[in-house]
C-alpha cells in the first residue's frame, strides 16, 4: 500500500479534529435542552448573592451607625448628658443640673466629661440595636446586637466602632431544601431583597404592615399620610412599646415588638407617650373610662398618679364642658376598638391621626387664632415670624410639636423636617 502523503495525513487530522469538535457541541446542546446539568454553578451564584448581601449589610450598618450617632447626640442633650436620670432629677422630662436638696441648699449634677463620653457610647449602642434589630427581620444576613461596646472616640467629628462578632451571612438553603434540579429554579424577581437605599431605611424600620394601617387611617380622617408617616417617624422612630420597665426614653429604649404596654414601658419622651407621643394631659385618652357620664373633670385632682396622667388640664377650659367633653368627643371619634387607650398603639396611632385633624380645623385657616397662639407662646422675633408665616398643613405640623420657639426642648425646625422627610413616605 501506498503510505499517504503530508497532505492526506493534515486532511485525516483536520476531519478528526471537526469530529471531536461536533461532537462535543452536539453533547452540550443535548445536555442544555434536556437540563441535564444539575448544580452545576449555582454553587458560584450563591457566592457572588452573599457577596451582596455582605455588601448590603455593610451599606446599611454604615448609615445606621450615622443615624444613631445623629439620634444620640440629640438624646445626649436631651438628657442633659446623663443615660440615666440626673441625681437633681427632672421637670417634665427636662434634666436639671441643679437643685435644692432637703436642707434647702443648692445640689449640683453637672456630667463630667468622662461620664458624657461613656454615655455617649451607651446610648450610642441602644440605638444601633434599634436599626440592627429590623434588619435582622428583613434580611438573610444577621448582624449581632450589641456588637459595638469597643467604640473609639477620635475627635468630636469621628467614631470608630470595632465589631466584637462576624456579620452571619447563610449561603445557599439548609440541607432538605436543596434544589434538586434546575427545573425547580425560580425567578429570582422576588427572591432575593434589592439593594438598600438611603431612603428605604425608614421603610425597613417601619415594617409595610404598620405603614398600611397608618395610610389607611389617614385616609380616613382626611390627612396626607406621607405627613402623618413622617410626623410619627421623628416622634418616635415608629416606636410604640420598649422592652424594659423604665427603660423607655430615647437612648434607653429598646423597641418591643408588643403592641399594648403600660406607661413604665411606653416609649416616652418626659410627659408625652406612645407611637406619636400624645401627652399625658389629654387624660381621658389613657383612661376612656373617666368619659362616662357620671364623671366631671370637678371629680379628679389637678394631678393624678393613680390615673397616670394630667387631669387639671380640663379644670382650666372655660366652655360649658370644661374641654372633658371635646376630649371624649375626640376620643369616640378616633374609632378605637373597645377596651383599648392611648397604651395601645393601633388606638394611639387613630387618637394621633385624629388630633391632627382637630389641629387643622383649629389653626389651618383660622388666621386670627393662628397669630394669637404664636404670640402668646413665641415672643423671640425672628422664629415668631418664621411661625407667623405657615400656612394651613404647615401650621398644623407645628401646634402638634408646640409653639414654644425658645428653651431646650424648642425644636424651630420641626416644620421643615418633616416636610424634608415627607418624600420618604411617597412611593
Amino acid at each position: 500500500m501506498k503510505p499517504k502523503g503530508k497532505r492526506g495525513q493534515t486532511l485525516i487530522y483536520g476531519l478528526m479534529a471537526g469530529l471531536i469538535a461536533a461532537f462535543i457541541v452536539s453533547f452540550f446542546s443535548n445536555a442544555i435542552a434536556k437540563k441535564d446539568f444539575g448544580e452545576i454553578g449555582d454553587s458560584s451564584l450563591k457566592l457572588i448573592d452573599a457577596s451582596k448581601e455582605a455588601e448590603k449589610s455593610l451599606f446599611y450598618l454604615d448609615q445606621s451607625a450615622k443615624y444613631s450617632a445623629y439620634q444620640t447626640a440629640y438624646d445626649l442633650a436631651q438628657k442633659g448628658g446623663f443615660f440615666k436620670e440626673s441625681e437633681c432629677g427632672d421637670y417634665f422630662g427636662f434634666t436639671l443640673w441643679q437643685t435644692l436638696d432637703e436642707n434647702k441648699k443648692l445640689k449640683q449634677c453637672f456630667p463630667a466629661q468622662e461620664e458624657i463620653s461613656g454615655n455617649f457610647k451607651s446610648i450610642f449602642n441602644a440605638n444601633l440595636n434599634n436599626y440592627v434589630q429590623i434588619f435582622n427581620q428583613n434580611s438573610d444576613a444577621k448582624i449581632p446586637l450589641d456588637n459595638y461596646n469597643q467604640i473609639k472616640l477620635a475627635n468630636k467629628l469621628d467614631i470608630t466602632g470595632l465589631a466584637n462578632e462576624n456579620i452571619i451571612i447563610e449561603i445557599g438553603k439548609p440541607g432538605g431544601q436543596i434544589i434538586q434540579s434546575p427545573s425547580e429554579l425560580q425567578d429570582s424577581e422576588g427572591i432575593f431583597k434589592s439593594d438598600l437605599e438611603v431612603k428605604d431605611l425608614d421603610k425597613v424600620r417601619l415594617g409595610y404592615d404598620l405603614k398600611k394601617f397608618i395610610e389607611e387611617v389617614s385616609q380616613k380622617a382626611g390627612v396626607d399620610s406621607a405627613t402623618a408617616l413622617a410626623l410619627i417617624g421623628r416622634e418616635s422612630s415608629f416606636t410604640h412599646c420598649c422592652i424594659q420597665p423604665d427603660n423607655n426614653r430615647p437612648g434607653t429604649c429598646r423597641k418591643s415588638d408588643v403592641t399594648s404596654c403600660g406607661l413604665r414601658e411606653l416609649y416616652t419622651s418626659g410627659s408625652s407617650y406612645g407611637i406619636t407621643q400624645i401627652n399625658l394631659k389629654h387624660c381621658a385618652w389613657f383612661n376612656p373610662d373617666l368619659c362616662s357620664e357620671n364623671k366631671k373633670p370637678s371629680d379628679l385632682p389637678l394631678k393624678s398618679s393613680s390615673l397616670g396622667c394630667f387631669s387639671g388640664y380640663y379644670n382650666s377650659k372655660d366652655s360649658s364642658d370644661g374641654g372633658w367633653g371635646q376630649e371624649c368627643r375626640t376620643f369616640k371619634e378616633a374609632g378605637c376598638a373597645p377596651g383599648q387607650s392611648a397604651k395601645d398603639m393601633e388606638c394611639n396611632i387613630k387618637l394621633g391621626i385624629t388630633f391632627l385633624k382637630s389641629l387643622y380645623n383649629t389653626y389651618g385657616n383660622n388666621d386670627a387664632l393662628y397669630e394669637r397662639t404664636v404670640k402668646n407662646y413665641c415672643t423671640e422675633p425672628t422664629q415668631q415670624k418664621r411661625y407667623l408665616d405657615y400656612k394651613e398643613w404647615d401650621r398644623v405640623k407645628r401646634a402638634y410639636n408646640g409653639f414654644g420657639c425658645a428653651g431646650p426642648g424648642a425644636d424651630t425646625q420641626y416644620v421643615e423636617k418633616i416636610n424634608n422627610e415627607k418624600s420618604t413616605y411617597l412611593t
